[in-house]
């Protein structure tokens, strides 16, 4: 199952990013971007498949400079993939980053 998303607008501060295997325990996940106290943090909130029973499940905390650009829900953890090209000494550089939230342990 495949849901990629882009900019909302109807809320144009926030986006939603794309999530592979987004079912856990009957509830669908997905990601957003919302204003919160301290700024701008991304969340995952969690529905019942009818669209029912919205909820800010945990926070998604990473560093300002980490662009997600893949989200996966696989054995009770989120993980979240970032690629970027840079050019260093005229040379391209690919880098991959992954970070991985514990879905169980951390929820709201």
């Amino acid at each position: 199952m495949r849901q990629c998303v882009g900019q909302s607008e109807e809320k144009p501060q926030t986006r939603k990013g794309c999530f592979d295997n987004l079912l856990l325990k009957g509830k669908l996940y997905f990601d957003e971007d919302i204003k919160t106290e301290n700024g701008l943090k991304t969340a995952l909130f969690c529905v019942e498949p009818n669209g029912e029973n919205r909820e800010l499940y945990m926070y998604l905390d990473h560093d300002e400079n980490f662009a997600g650009q893949r989200y996966d829900i696989h054995r009770g953890a989120v993980y979240c993939w970032s690629y970027e090209t840079t050019v260093c000494q005229s040379e391209p550089v690919i880098t991959s980053k992954i970070i991985c939230w514990d879905i169980e342990k951390n929820g709201a």
